[in-house]
């Protein structure tokens, strides 16, 4: 990234939903905020994105008002996909899928987190691709689509040239700071790391 480039603002989106695994958001959630509050070389706005204007309610029960909705949210630099029980749910939405494919389509990167792999399954976007998600979810997914590359050793994998796919819950932590690193640079990741008391690895 360019000195120029650091002057506009990234654009982290995070989708939520009911029953969405709370650390799947809220630990890339955490890695890109703190990254917008400690320094000022490279801008990041991190929002958080819901289907409707009512509170999600995660898989954990607790209760959260996203900061925009599928209707009305800024331009998505970074698309981050969480997973959880409810993405079981999304597969059957024709509109929040479409919007999730389009999402996909125009991020610059996009990562998902643990089980959110199912849907980019459902939406054709890991054919013949590797993929790393949830260690309970990879029976299912290798039974239902045999011609994707499961990463089981793996905490995250580039899945496409803009799809990132992790392991379960934690993991998403690790891909949100391989991000973090490609869209500033490796001081920025070490500063945020360093905040966070946190050391990522793809291990």
């Amino acid at each position: 990234m360019t000195q120029s480039d650091s002057l506009t603002s990234i654009n982290v989106g995070v989708l939520i939903f009911d029953d969405v695994e709370l650390l799947d958001f809220a630990g890339p959630f955490e890695v890109f905020s703190v990254a917008s509050k400690i320094q000022s070389k490279y801008p990041l706005n991190v929002f958080t994105i819901s289907e409707f204007r009512e509170p999600v309610i995660t898989w954990n029960s607790v209760s959260i008002n996203s900061d925009f909705t599928i209707e009305n949210h800024p331009s998505i630099d970074v698309f981050v996909m969480p997973g959880g029980v409810g993405t079981k749910a999304l597969l059957n939405e024709d509109e929040i899928m479409n919007w999730i494919k389009n999402s996909c389509e125009s991020a610059k990167w996009t990562m998902g987190v643990c089980s959110s792999t199912r849907v980019f399954m459902d939406l054709g976007l890991l054919k013949g691709k590797p993929y790393c998600t949830h260690q309970s979810v990879y029976q299912e997914l290798i039974q239902s689509h045999s011609d994707a590359i499961p990463n089981q050793n793996k905490r995250f994998v580039q899945s496409t040239d803009k799809l990132y796919t992790s392991a379960g819950v934690s993991a998403g932590i690790d891909l949100a700071f391989h991000i973090l690193e490609k869209i500033t640079d490796t001081a920025t990741k070490k500063l945020v790391e360093t905040y966070m008391e946190y050391y990522s690895n793809n291990g």
